[in-house]
């Protein structure tokens, strides 16, 4: 199984390439030079050969390493920075590029916050880390050896007495990494949770207010913020105990150095300035180390966020190659398919074998979770099954791209997702060349052109964040209008009228007769004297096809369908006794 990684990412080679590197190093060395001048002076004062002319040629030096350390800090910034948003460019549009390719299975498996939460809140993760993480490291690693070689010129015994305490910080760094490892890992799961809560809580703010009192999702979104918090302060509870205990390791290297300068000094073999140096080289060394260690969080963090965002790009991408279906026919065929969604022992589907000829109506009925809605999912290549063939023209589906397969397809669904743009746009989704007449008379014939005119603003007129602007029956017959325009010979149809009063049912059961024209119709029905007419209905139990026919061959021959049908006739009795009542 071939999968696209991101390990390590080209964005974080570039940014520590040869050149990036030698930035930053020149900087260190233009920012230690001027200490060395200082003391070099110190010196010649201390034993009075210091000339007026060496005080100016130390003051030019000094100014001229000023200058060059801010240049080479400057350009070190701002190659790290572009690298880093280089990087979350590109990484962005990888992943959003892989979204694309992926099958809808996917999308109805993880959560939109979560995905969200990747592309933005992980993606920044590791810009930070490129950005500011790895120069801030490099930095704090070649600063301290570069200090600590000065120091063992100084002096070796100087050098080895600065570090005698160094392996002990090792070694609690190394005991603390898993558990703040840990510690972060539980900080970036409650952010995504956070993260999930806000976008379904904002969501949903109509339907909480409704329930007024009563609701309980506000308690729990701010209960997931109080986690939020804790793991906050958690977190850096985890770094900030473990960094002190390393600090005083380090400064206690200091204190041993100082034990060792003033006996060397005392014995002669050791002058004042190469001691003071030493000490100024020693407290620039611990808090550089220092430095280091509290940049452990970084890679932690990075390490995590990269996971994250593998967790999307290493999904299996189906990646294959439209073909000229010009001559294909539209018959759809399941050949002794078994199918179960991931992390469900119950199969939804159980060797199931169907035909839906050319040009054929087809319902398909049952109980809840017998299976309808998976049938439609997998002939529009939304999953693939475990075992068996669907076959669309006679070719396997699983061997046709995606677009090869939507060319076949329409879907209606009760739940209708309008885009935030003009009607006009939302209908031209069904077909993005199409010219103004050709989406008006796709809404005339799905019933709703008359009420796209008495707009203000007619086909302009922007359909509003997820549609809310409109009625579910003009939402659906805006739908419709692009099933229409698409003009696909496969029509699948998720009870569409369901949850509609009479006038909007009327209308668009005209908008759908149009579509139905000349079309391979299958009908996911859940109201069942909407499908009494059809010319084959197909009966669904426990995932398994359990009984074909008319309607009248079914009331003889299926207790289960005729028991549906007989529940749903009382049902509807007592409704219209409550409403005559």
């Amino acid at each position: 199984m071939n999968k696209q990684k991101i390990k390590p990412l080209d964005e974080e080679r570039e940014s520590r390439s040869l050149l990036s590197n030698a930035v930053v190093i020149l900087h260190l060395v233009f920012g230690t030079l001027p200490l060395l001048l200082v003391v070099w002076a110190v010196d010649r004062l201390m034993s009075d050969t210091l000339t007026s002319t060496a005080i100016w040629m130390v003051g030019a030096a000094m100014l001229l390493f000023a200058l060059l350390r801010g240049v080479f800090y400057g350009t070190s910034i701002w190659r790290a920075h572009r690298s880093a948003y280089n990087a979350l460019t590109r990484l962005r549009l990888r992943i959003v590029s892989h979204l694309q390719r992926l099958p809808l299975g996917f999308f109805q498996e993880r959560k939109v916050g979560d995905l969200v939460n990747i592309i933005n809140h992980d993606v920044e993760q590791i810009e930070i880390y490129l950005a500011h993480g790895l120069p801030e490291i490099l930095s704090a690693t070649l600063f301290p050896a570069l200090l600590w070689v000065i120091v063992m010129v100084l002096d070796w015994r100087l050098g080895l007495s600065l570090i005698s305490l160094l392996p002990l910080a090792f070694l609690l760094q190394m005991a603390v990494k898993t558990f703040w490892g840990k510690s972060f890992r539980h900080f970036m799961e409650n952010t995504q949770k956070m993260s999930e809560d806000l976008l379904e809580y904002v969501a949903t703010i109509p339907i909480i207010k409704a329930f007024s009192h009563e609701e309980t999702r506000t308690e729990r979104v701010l209960g997931g913020m109080r986690d939020y918090i804790h793991w906050v302060k958690r977190s850096m509870f985890s770094v900030t105990v473990p960094m002190t205990l390393i600090t005083m390791f380090l400064e206690g290297g200091i204190v041993v150095m100082t034990l060792v300068g003033l006996r060397l000094m005392s014995s002669g073999e050791l002058t004042v300035a190469r001691f003071i140096l030493a000490l100024i080289l020693g407290g620039l060394f611990s808090y550089s180390f220092a430095k280091l260690a509290t940049f452990q969080h970084f890679r932690i963090v990075y390490g995590q966020s990269l996971a994250k965002v593998q967790s999307i790009t290493e999904v299996p991408a189906k990646d294959t190659a439209d073909r000229d279906t010009d001559a294909m026919q539209t018959d759809v065929c399941f050949e002794h398919v078994t199918f179960a969604y991931p992390n469900k022992k119950d199969c939804a589907l159980c060797d199931v074998n169907l035909q839906f000829p050319k040009g054929s109506h087809t319902a398909i009925v049952g109980e809840s979770g017998s299976g309808k809605s998976t049938l439609a999912s997998l002939m529009m290549g939304f999953w693939q099954p475990q075992s068996g063939t669907v076959r669309l023209g006679g070719e396997n589906l699983a061997e046709l791209s995606e677009h090869n397969i939507a060319d076949f397809f329409s879907m209606v669904q009760q739940e209708v997702f309008l885009f935030n743009t003009s009607i006009r746009d939302n209908i031209r989704i069904g077909k993005p060349s199409a010219t103004q007449e050709e989406v008006e008379t796709a809404a005339r014939r799905a019933r709703i052109h008359d009420f796209i005119t008495g707009l203000p603003n007619g086909y302009d007129t922007l359909a509003g964040e997820a549609g809310v602007k409109f009625s579910g029956g003009e939402k659906q017959r805006i739908s419709i209008a692009r099933m229409l325009l698409k003009d696909s010979p496969i029509v699948i149809l998720d009870e569409a009228t369901a949850a509609l009063d009479g006038e909007n049912e009327k209308l668009i059961q005209e908008a759908l007769d149009e579509l139905q024209r000349n079309k391979t119709v299958i009908t996911i029905a859940h109201r069942l004297n909407t499908i009494q007419d059809m010319e084959r209905i197909v009966v669904m139990d426990k995932g398994k096809v359990v009984a074909t026919g008319t309607h009248g061959e079914l009331m003889d021959n299926c207790p289960l369908y005729r028991n549906m049908t007989e529940t749903q006739e009382r049902v509807s009795k007592w409704q219209l006794k409550e409403e005559e009542v």
